[in-house]
């Protein structure tokens, strides 16, 4: 069987010959079987091993809720943590879909940008939901690596049960803005 053909000899050229730089399709079918390597890894680990599956009852009281977490803490921490780490697996699958995408587009293509796009915004839920989260013990110890002190201050009010309506956050500047013309300060 044939792996190679030589180019069309009519005026368009083949599909093949459009893309200016040798194509791996080794590597493409690596990075292609990430994504079914990523979903087993991702519904073992996360789901399994971190007691996500079958589904925490909606109908636990919060002392049964905090009791299943604190039971379970290991297994729930190797759990999300091997499932943070390979979301990368998924990044990979989205890299193959892309670069498939762009080989059928041309270079330059929206749809395969937009592709690559979408696989990068998924990635950061899914890393954001599998990251170690620290108890108010925890994040007290640490207080010294945070950006601002306002941290603690959010946590001591939302544990006394201080809350705020949402109407209190407004969609519009509060802060004060210069308007210049840039033609009359250059003296024109």
């Amino acid at each position: 069987m044939a792996t190679h053909t030589e180019p069309a000899t009519s005026a368009a050229p083949a599909a093949r010959d459009l893309w200016p730089y040798p194509t791996d399709y080794t590597l493409w079918k690596v990075l292609g079987w990430a994504g079914p390597a990523f979903l087993f890894l991702f519904v073992s680990l996360w789901g399994f091993l971190g007691r996500n599956m079958p589904p925490f009852s909606p109908n636990a009281t919060p002392d049964e809720v905090k009791a299943h977490f604190s039971e379970l803490r290991l297994p729930l921490l190797i759990g999300m943590s091997v499932a943070l780490t390979i979301t990368a697996f998924y990044m990979a699958w989205s890299v193959a879909i892309a670069r498939v995408m762009e080989r059928v587009e041309g270079p330059g293509g929206v749809l395969s940008k937009l592709e690559m796009m979408g696989g990068t915004i998924t990635c950061a839920p899914i890393m954001v939901a599998c990251a170690m989260w620290l108890t108010a013990d925890e994040l007290r110890a640490c207080a010294d690596r945070h950006r601002s002190p306002a941290v603690l201050e959010c946590l001591d009010h939302y544990l006394a049960g201080r809350r705020v309506p949402l109407d209190f956050i407004h969609t519009h500047s509060v802060a004060p803005v210069r308007v210049q013309d840039l033609n009359s300060a250059s003296g024109k």
